[in-house]
């Protein structure tokens, strides 16, 4: 029995996409699920590398444009947790690397099926693709496909239909052809609701649904491939190809604009935020390349645990050694080892400057913990080690080379227990 292609239909408004649209496919343009909590990315030539159990997916993102939702209205979004996040991909390209994704499915079939023993895939130019399938059901079986791989926006599925199918070394498509056999009754693979099945003529799979714990929708408009990679296409990227566009000078670069996010230890609220690559030369590596933040408006929310992180590297090689910074009841506490034996304690008020940069004023210094330190030693030895400059009593610190972040002029600087509020 074949796969039944139903066409995706929603109570919601569609918009109609070029050459899809005129052969009577329709892409939905979904209400935001929480619009309470509604966030959007774009980004650009970025480098993911899954590696999650049996998952094993190296992709090369050329663009992506996507709304992110917290599937609890009460809860920001955690992008180092997407358990609990909802992702609708808008337009997207995506090359995904043969041999992984080979690596994936084989895994994945292996436990849909106890037939299959083992599969490889590779990917040709043209669309062409080859697999290589060895199944064992009484007596062993090696079946080798040639094929054509297709979008198939309805189902939102890869669909790979053979053209030449071998059988231990026998030629049967011609035969099963006249017989009136397809793919899908020959090797019965995993559900047409899963990331990988067979169904009628042909055999399916879909690249957002492959990742366990990842909650993706994404509407296939297009594909191409090239020797052992494929590139699939979401939205309108299916339809004209992507002009890549620079952000904030850079070509590789995440774009945020959140209304409640956690990220790097920090909260976003009403948040326009930007991570340009720091190795521009390859694709950005998130989770392994260094990168600057840029906050253009919004609120931000430090814990010190970040401050506390940020201070001791900052200073690593400097005279103030063995660095503590809390702060307890809103106002900063540090306490340090000058030249690695005195021991001197501080509080760090914090406040904007007259440009609207960061300002810390030090007050109450202490050596041993009872002989007062006058402020004017406390700001000098505060600006050499945040490299900042002095304005009055304080010293103006520069987010840049304390954090790799950059802002826009803080209209205020307040603080609660444990945290300090920087609102632009």
């Amino acid at each position: 029995m074949g796969f039944n292609n139903t066409p995706i239909t929603s109570a919601n408004r569609q918009t109609t996409i070029g050459s899809i649209g005129a052969m009577g496919y329709t892409k939905n343009v979904a209400a935001p699920r929480n619009p309470t909590n509604n966030n959007t990315v774009d980004a650009q030539n970025l480098a993911l590398n899954i590696n999650q159990d049996d998952i094993q997916i190296k992709a090369k993102i050329k663009h992506a444009e996507a709304d992110i939702f917290s599937k609890d209205a009460n809860t920001p979004i955690g992008l180092d947790n997407l358990k609990g996040v909802k992702i609708d991909a808008r337009n997207a390209t995506i090359t995904l690397a043969g041999k992984e994704l080979s690596s994936t499915v084989n895994a994945l079939a292996k436990k849909e099926s106890p037939m299959i023993k083992n599969i490889a895939f590779d990917f040709l130019p043209d669309n062409k693709a080859f697999a290589d399938i060895k199944l064992k059901k009484f007596i062993n079986f090696n079946v080798k496909i040639k094929g054509e791989l297709n979008a198939n926006p309805i189902n939102n599925m890869v669909r790979f239909t053979p053209t030449d199918i071998n059988v231990n070394g026998i030629p049967v498509k011609k035969v099963m052809d006249f017989l009136g056999l397809k793919i899908g009754e020959m090797v019965n693979i995993g559900k047409p609701t899963g990331s990988f099945f067979t169904s009628d003529d042909s055999i399916y799979f879909s690249p957002t649904k492959l990742v366990k714990n990842l909650d993706l929708d994404g509407h296939i408009t297009n594909l191409t491939t090239d020797a052992g990679s494929i590139s699939v296409f979401l939205g309108e990227d299916g339809i004209a190809p992507y002009q890549p566009k620079p952000h904030d000078g850079a070509n590789n670069y995440v774009h945020i604009q959140t209304t409640n996010m956690n990220f790097a230890g920090f909260n976003l609220k009403d948040t326009d935020l930007a991570l340009v690559d720091g190795t521009p030369n390859d694709p950005f590596d998130l989770l392994n390349d260094p990168s600057k933040k840029v906050i253009k408006k919004g609120q931000l929310t430090i814990p010190e645990s970040f401050i506390d992180t940020a201070l001791k590297k900052k200073t690593e090689g400097g005279s103030m050694k063995n660095m503590r910074f809390t702060m307890p009841d809103g106002n900063g506490k540090l306490k340090a080892s000058m030249w690695g034996f005195l021991p001197i304690s501080l509080d760090l008020n914090f406040g904007n400057s007259q440009n609207g940069d960061l300002k810390v004023t030090p007050d109450n210094g202490k050596l041993f913990g009872f002989i007062p330190l006058p402020n004017s030693i406390l700001r000098k030895t505060l600006v050499k080690e945040t490299e900042g400059s002095v304005e009055g009593q304080g010293v103006i610190v520069d987010l840049g080379k304390l954090a790799d972040l950059e802002t826009a002029p803080f209209k205020s600087v307040t603080h609660e227990n444990g945290k300090l509020i920087l609102t632009m």
